[in-house]
C-alpha cells in the first residue's frame, strides 16, 4: 500500500463542505449537524463500509442536552446614561448552554465568586435581582480545586437571587482572552438564568469607570487577599431566547472494513475522530471548526476510501465518528458503554483530532506505547519528516479516553501549536496548513496500513 497517497484537495474538499456556512457549526440538535452526518454516511456508504450502529445502520444513537440560541441581544447603559448595543461575536457571545431572559438587570461584580476559603467574595454583597460579573479563570489559590464552569457558578449565585451570569475575562492573565464558544457544562438545566461572556475590550470598559482599572481590581484579590466585589455603573438589557431539550438526539457514524484474512479479521484498529462544533448562535454567527474537528474528520474519510481499495487490508478496521465530543466526551462515553466491536479485539485506536493546522506534531500517548510511537517515529523519519515536540503526554484524552481505559494502545494525533483559533469564528479551511495536514493524514494511514499485515500482541 506504500505507494497510495492521500491527496491533499480530497482533504480540502471534506473540509471546506463540512466547515460551510451551510453546516452551521456542526451542533447536536441542530441541523447542521444532521447534515454533517448524512455527509459521512453517504460516504461511508460510497467507499463501501459496512454499518455498525443501531439497527444495520451506520448510527449509533444517544440522548443529550441541547440547546439552540435562537435569539441574543445585549445593551448596555452606562454610568452616564450612554446606551450601547452590543454585537454579538465581537462584544459578546452566549454560553452554549445559557437559559432564556428578557430583563433590565444592574451589574454587580463578584470576583471569582467564591463563598468562603482565602476571600470570601458573596458575604457582603447584594446580587439579589443583578446580573453577576464572575471571572472566566479559577483563582490562583485554587489551583488543586476542579475548573468550575459557569453553569455550576450559575447554580451558586441564583441561590443568592442573581438573574443572569456574565463572564469576564482574567485582567492580569498573560494570554488575552477571546470569546471562544463552548458547549461544556456541568450541573442541571437553568433554564430561565441566561449566561453569557464578555470581550476583553467591552469589559475593560466597564471596570475603568469611576477611577477603577479591571487590573487592580484584579491585583487586590489575588494579591492582597481582599474581596473587591462591588456594584458596577449602569444596567445591563438582556433579551435571550432559548430552544432547550433535556433529550436531544445525537449519534456516532460507525463503519467497518472487514480485514481479508481469515486469521486477522476478527481484529480491528480503530480510527476516531469527532464529528461535532459548537455550532451557531442566533442565526447570526457560526463557529465554522475547520481544525476543530473537520480536520479529523476529513482525514478519517481520505484514510478509509485508500484502506477500501483492493487489496483491502489483512485485519478489519473500524471507522469511528464521534458525536458529543465538545459536550463532554458524551458519544465516546456511550460508545465505552455499547462497543460495536469486543474491546479486547481492538489492536490500536488512533484518533485524530485538530491535526490540520500548525506547524508539526505534538500526539499524545507516546511513553505510554512505545512500540505504537516506534513505528509511527519510523514512518515519519523515512517518509515524511514531520517535526515532533516528542513530548510526553498522557494517552487517551478526548475521545481516545474509552480505549485507554480498556487498556488499548492508542494515540491521540494532534499538530503542533493547533489552537490559534479553537472554538471562535475564524477557525476556516483557510487558517489550515494543507501540506502539514496532507502529511499527518498519509503518516497515520501508513502507521495503520502496516500495522493491519503483521502479527501484534
Amino acid at each position: 500500500m506504500k505507494e497510495l497517497r492521500i491527496k491533499v484537495s480530497k482533504l480540502m474538499e471534506h473540509v471546506k463542505h463540512l466547515a460551510s456556512a451551510k453546516m452551521r457549526g456542526r451542533m447536536p440538535g441542530d441541523i447542521g449537524y444532521e447534515r454533517a452526518a448524512r455527509y459521512v454516511e453517504t460516504f461511508f456508504s460510497s467507499v463501501g463500509l459496512e454499518p455498525m450502529g443501531d439497527d444495520g445502520k451506520y448510527r449509533q444513537a444517544f440522548t443529550l442536552e441541547t440547546n439552540l440560541i435562537k435569539k441574543a441581544s445585549v445593551s448596555y447603559t452606562d454610568g452616564k446614561s450612554r446606551t450601547r448595543t452590543l454585537k454579538l461575536g465581537t462584544d459578546f457571545i452566549c454560553r452554549g448552554l445559557t437559559g432564556s431572559g428578557k430583563f433590565v438587570a444592574e451589574p454587580v461584580f463578584v470576583g471569582y465568586a467564591c463563598e468562603k476559603g482565602t476571600v470570601s467574595e458573596l458575604e457582603d454583597i447584594d446580587v439579589c435581582g443583578k446580573i453577576a460579573l464572575t471571572y472566566k479563570h479559577p483563582a490562583p489559590w485554587q489551583n488543586d480545586v476542579p475548573h468550575e464552569l459557569p453553569r455550576e457558578k450559575a447554580h451558586r449565585l441564583k441561590k443568592y437571587g442573581a438573574v443572569a451570569l456574565a463572564v469576564v475575562p482574567n485582567p492580569n492573565r498573560s494570554a488575552q482572552d477571546r470569546l471562544s464558544a463552548s458547549l461544556m457544562e456541568k450541573d442541571t438545566i437553568l433554564p430561565d438564568f441566561p449566561m453569557i461572556v464578555l470581550s476583553e475590550d467591552f469589559s475593560t470598559e466597564i471596570f475603568n469607570q469611576n477611577g477603577m482599572t479591571a487590573s487592580s481590581i484584579q491585583y487586590g484579590i489575588d494579591i492582597q487577599n481582599e474581596s473587591r466585589s462591588m456594584a458596577l455603573p449602569g444596567s445591563f438589557n438582556l433579551d435571550i431566547s432559548t430552544e432547550s431539550n433535556l433529550c436531544g438526539s445525537c449519534w456516532n457514524i460507525v463503519g467497518l472494513l472487514k480485514g481479508r484474512n481469515p486469521t486477522l479479521e476478527n481484529e480491528a484498529i480503530v480510527i476516531g475522530a469527532h464529528l461535532d462544533h459548537v455550532g451557531i448562535q442566533a442565526e447570526d454567527i457560526i463557529f465554522y471548526g475547520a481544525q476543530d474537528n473537520a480536520s479529523g474528520v476529513s482525514a478519517l474519510l481520505e484514510i478509509a476510501r485508500l484502506f477500501s481499495m483492493n487489496p483491502r487490508p489483512a485485519r478489519s478496521i473500524l471507522f469511528v465518528v464521534f458525536g458529543a465530543e465538545e459536550s463532554g466526551l458524551i458519544g465516546a462515553r456511550h460508545y465505552e458503554k455499547y462497543p460495536v466491536w469486543p474491546m479486547n479485539q481492538v489492536k490500536a485506536m488512533f484518533n485524530l483530532d485538530c491535526m490540520g493546522a500548525g506547524d508539526g506534531l505534538d500526539v499524545r500517548g507516546r511513553n505510554r506505547y512505545p512500540e505504537l510511537f516506534e513505528r509511527f517515529d519510523r514512518i515519519n523519519r523515512e517518509e515524511f519528516v514531520i517535526p515532533d515536540t516528542n513530548a510526553d503526554h498522557p494517552a487517551g484524552g478526548a475521545d481516545a479516553e474509552p480505549f485507554e481505559n480498556a487498556g488499548i494502545p492508542n494515540m491521540f494525533v494532534v499538530s503542533r501549536n493547533p489552537y490559534k483559533h479553537l472554538h471562535l469564528q475564524t477557525d476556516l479551511p483557510h487558517t489550515l496548513n494543507p501540506e502539514l495536514f496532507q502529511k499527518i493524514s498519509n503518516l497515520v494511514f501508513r502507521t495503520v496500513a502496516e500495522m493491519a499485515e503483521i502479527p501484534l500482541r
